[in-house]
């Protein structure tokens, strides 16, 4: 059977560097398909064209998530990685022109970098750019204190406020990197010392909760947990699954959807194998339902544990396959 139709170009011809590719919920006449290329011409023509006006509202990312049936697209589908790439290469020199854009180029790719396998290459992009931050806060805070009497409250107040941005940044590259640790090393020690990190930045930034900094140390917790699970210490496995479902919620407007969904899903899923069936299944139900509201019924997340809830609700034995979906 012959390949798709790409919905841009028309066209089925496809090479191993510009496949056609179906990363989000679009259907109808087109089904979806799209080659990388096209896909990855077309956001970048709309990010230009979002530069150009200047607008500030962004109801969405292009880089991240389908224009028309706003769902993300995959960390491991080639056209995310290939977005990710032109991402960076667009706004890599533009820090001073395009800030936002320029550190979500950073962390996109390296974000990307990890679903690829690629760790190593992730850490040296991000280690780069924290030693510019760390240069750069360095330098205001400095100019700042020099000259607090020279310049007006407003002047004074305006890099103080960058500061705190690079700060918040730096946190979650830091988080970031702890989390790149855990995935080059699994083990107990390690997790300790991710731990260790986490808790010091809270401390050090608890008067300004970042939704950044809760989805980063949520997504530790939960690695602990399944460091703990691997080694078959279920207990302990779930008082991290549920140390992280409270790190998700507990923070009032900063709560992350997406990070809620993932915590009640792996506590549910942790309460079903310990034996709290009915609990474990009350606490996927919130993950599906988050799931549907956030991305729809044809999000692939949202299938796979919309149908292996209902496999649960029939009775089945599903244990093996709760934990990755």
């Amino acid at each position: 059977e012959p390949p798709q139709e790409c919905i841009i170009c028309y066209d089925n011809e496809m090479t191993p560097d510009n496949l056609i590719v179906r990363g989000c919920a679009c259907r109808g006449d087109g089904g979806g398909f799209v080659h990388v290329n096209c896909l990855t011409r077309s956001v970048m023509l709309r990010v230009e064209a979002m530069l150009m006006i200047k607008s500030g509202k962004r109801d969405y990312n292009p880089f991240t998530t389908c224009g028309t049936c706003k769902q993300p697209f995959s960390d491991d589908d080639p056209s995310a990685i290939a977005l990710a790439d032109q991402c960076y290469e667009r706004f890599k020199d533009d820090e001073d022109e395009n800030p936002f854009w320029h550190s979500f180029s950073i962390q996109n790719l390296s974000d990307a970098m990890v679903a690829d396998g690629r760790l190593d290459e992730a850490c040296t992009i991000l280690n780069e750019r924290a030693a510019k931050i760390y240069e750069k806060t360095e330098k205001l805070t400095t100019f700042n204190r020099r000259g607090r009497h020279a310049r007006s409250s407003a002047e004074a107040k305006k890099i103080v406020t960058h500061v705190f941005e690079l700060e918040d940044e730096l946190c979650d590259i830091l988080l970031k990197l702890v989390s790149i640790d855990i995935d080059k090393d699994i083990s107990m020690g390690c997790i300790t010392a991710v731990l260790s990190q986490a808790n010091y930045l809270n401390e050090r930034l608890k008067a300004r909760t970042l939704n950044c900094y809760i989805c980063r140390k949520a997504d530790i917790l939960k690695k602990n947990c399944f460091v703990a699970w691997d080694d078959g210490d279920l207990e302990r496995a779930l008082e991290h699954a549920e140390e992280a479902l409270s790190t998700a919620r507990d923070h009032g407007e900063h709560a992350n959807e997406l990070a809620l969904s993932n915590c009640w899903y792996y506590c549910g899923c942790l309460k079903v194998v310990t034996g709290e069936k009915n609990e474990g299944i009350k606490m996927i139900q919130e993950a599906v339902s988050i799931d549907t509201r956030l991305y729809g019924e044809m999000y692939h997340v949202t299938r796979s544990r919309r149908d292996l809830l209902q496999r649960l609700l029939d009775g089945e034995d599903v244990e093996d396959e709760l934990r990755y979906r």
